[in-house]
């Protein structure tokens, strides 16, 4: 498939690398970028669901500023599998960095971090994460309803399996995640995780819904 859709993300030094970079829709931070990552190479992540290989900034008068694939051979189009290019596909990299540097901000020792779906392979989506610290507490992300014909049941299945696992469990919900309801149900609230961009960052924001209220900042 020749995918000729502008591509807003990519990932710094590696195919395989967790370090995630947002192309800015501004010309004017779109060259700022350029000129602070000259030093170095970008990529179509496989965490991304990309095809790993190397991507180029393209800063062009009149299009938007984005990244694009070094063309197969002289002139041959560009196959890519990767089902999301758009400034939020890789939220759950950026969501996964966060979390750890502030864990690790308030003491916490991290253990291991899952990223769950169907990634890494080509055109795989990140349906959320877990991050588990030395401590025994772990945070568990539902960026999107799982991948299967009733994910009610399979979060709750989940929860319970990772409840019994660790002392302390804490999860996270993307605002759109319907799962987000049933801790509503068992608490009456649900801690929510969104993204935003602001200049050349991409930024995470924390908030808490309470009875079907909008998310309010943290």
């Amino acid at each position: 498939m020749t995918d000729k859709r502008k591509v807003q993300t990519a990932v710094l030094g590696s195919p395989d690398s967790h370090e995630p970079i947002l192309m800015p829709f501004e010309r004017a931070d779109a060259i700022l970028l350029r000129s602070n990552y000259s030093t170095r190479r970008f990529f179509c992540g496989e965490w991304l669901g990309g095809c790993g290989r190397e991507l180029y900034t393209r800063i062009g008068s009149t299009r938007m500023p984005h990244f694009a694939h070094h063309r197969e051979g002289s002139d041959g189009p560009v196959n890519c599998r990767r089902s999301s290019n758009d400034d939020a596909s890789a939220d759950h990299l950026y969501i996964r960095r966060a979390l750890m540097e502030w864990l690790r901000r308030h003491g916490h020792r991290v253990k291991a971090v899952t990223l769950e779906g169907t990634m890494p392979r080509q055109g795989g989506t990140c349906t959320g994460m877990t991050i588990e610290t030395t401590a025994g507490l772990l945070i568990a992300v539902a960026l999107r309803d799982a991948l299967r014909r009733n994910p009610k049941a399979y979060w709750l299945q989940r929860d319970q399996e990772l409840d019994r696992r660790r002392k302390r469990v804490e999860w996270l919900f993307a605002p759109h995640v319907t799962l987000a309801r049933q801790m509503i149900k068992r608490t009456g609230y649900a801690f929510t995780v969104t993204c935003r961009n602001e200049g050349l960052h991409r930024k995470v924001q924390i908030g808490l819904k309470e009875g079907g209220l909008t998310p309010v900042p943290a």
